[in-house]
């Protein structure tokens, strides 16, 4: 199963979860839950959205802290950048 596939069929059991316990006075009329679950399952999707977007906050940050991390490659695009550079000259196209 892929990456995408897994991820749709995880998602779907939480939200079908989500909903079972969300309505659960209507869907399971006999059965007793705490009251705390009335409280906290509507705030759930909030909560979820907020852990997510600062996970990706944290994972953007981390990858701007170590994005000079590869002096090898940013030496080698500055060849390249040069040599593009020269060879544009060469046919007469004026660059800074």
């Amino acid at each position: 199963m892929g990456r995408r596939a897994s991820f749709l069929v995880y998602t779907t059991i939480a939200l079908i979860a989500w909903i079972l316990v969300l309505f659960h006075d209507s869907l399971a009329p006999g059965v007793e839950v705490p009251a705390y679950v009335d409280e906290v399952v509507p705030a759930l999707p909030l909560w979820v959205l907020v852990s997510l977007g600062s996970y990706l906050l944290w994972s953007l940050g981390q990858a701007l802290f170590e994005f000079r991390d590869c002096p090898e490659a940013f030496d080698s695009l500055q060849v390249d950048v040069a040599r593009a550079k020269a060879e544009l000259r060469t046919r007469g196209l004026p660059i800074m």
